[in-house]
């Protein structure tokens, strides 16, 4: 019988967090291939599949694969995200597509594109300065943000949105909007999970069918909301050898 290989479907070949996963899956003395949607790669009975991010169903069979493509196509389109999110009763941050309802919040996020991440396609709005948009969410102040990778059911990478002053030391800036690169944030690790933040990120990728995702989540007023699940993510070292690890305990089990 065929040695297992793992073969890493990615929503494109340059995927530097899949690059990364691959190495680290191969570190493991384990054979790995990563492949495109059109080319001429068999699958066979021993292979372990997983896709990276992509939403394109490929044109090789498979029997079984990590994340369905139908799933992530659910996961990147945002408003198909929160609407699947409210039907399953999981807390999404307020949205809706329709300017009317949201030129009724203090502070609105539009959301100019439904596949944008790391704030992009992002507008911060007032009421009276409302522009058009496929869908708007409630800019809920002050936050603090997370982010959560979860496989199968259990978090593997936790991580807390901090904003690094000049001085070097961080901050959580709660009352900064839009908590990406650009305005200085990255994720700190060495905090402790907080328990309604996991549950909220576990249940977010089961509502979409997924079997791993990095969901980013909002904390206010002591609630949890859902603001977007990646299935592409980038990775830290830890975040690395966490999914090559449980991909790799996953399939040999």
């Amino acid at each position: 019988m065929p040695s297992m290989r793992f073969i890493l479907y990615p929503y494109k070949m340059g995927s530097e967090s899949c690059k990364q996963l691959a190495s680290a899956i191969k570190a493991n003395g384990k054979t790995v291939v990563r492949v495109h949607p059109d080319r001429n790669y068999r699958p066979r009975n021993s292979d372990f599949i997983v896709n990276w991010g992509s939403t394109h169903e490929p044109n090789w069979a498979y029997a079984d694969i990590l994340n369905r493509p139908s799933a992530v196509a659910n996961a990147v389109d945002k408003l198909k995200t929160f609407q699947i999110l409210k039907q399953a009763e999981v807390r999404p941050v307020p949205f809706t597509p329709d300017p009317q309802e949201a030129s009724n919040w203090p502070l609105i996020c539009a959301r100019l594109v439904l596949n944008g991440h790391s704030g992009q396609g992002i507008r911060v709005c007032k009421p009276e300065s409302l522009v058009q948009a496929p869908l708007y969410t409630m800019m809920l102040t002050p936050s603090e943000e997370y982010r959560v990778h979860v496989f199968k059911g259990e978090v593997i990478d936790y991580a807390k949105k901090m904003q690094r002053l000049p001085d070097g030391t961080v901050t959580a800036a709660d009352h900064v909007h839009i908590k990406n690169s650009d305005n200085g944030f990255e994720f700190i690790r060495d905090v402790s999970p907080r328990e309604g933040v996991c549950k909220r990120a576990i249940e977010a990728v089961n509502a979409l069918g997924l079997d791993f995702g990095a969901v980013d989540v909002i904390r206010h007023k002591d609630k949890s909301y859902v603001l977007e699940v990646g299935t592409a993510a980038g990775l830290s070292p830890k975040g690395v050898q966490a999914y090559a690890q449980k991909i790799i305990e996953y399939a040999e089990n």
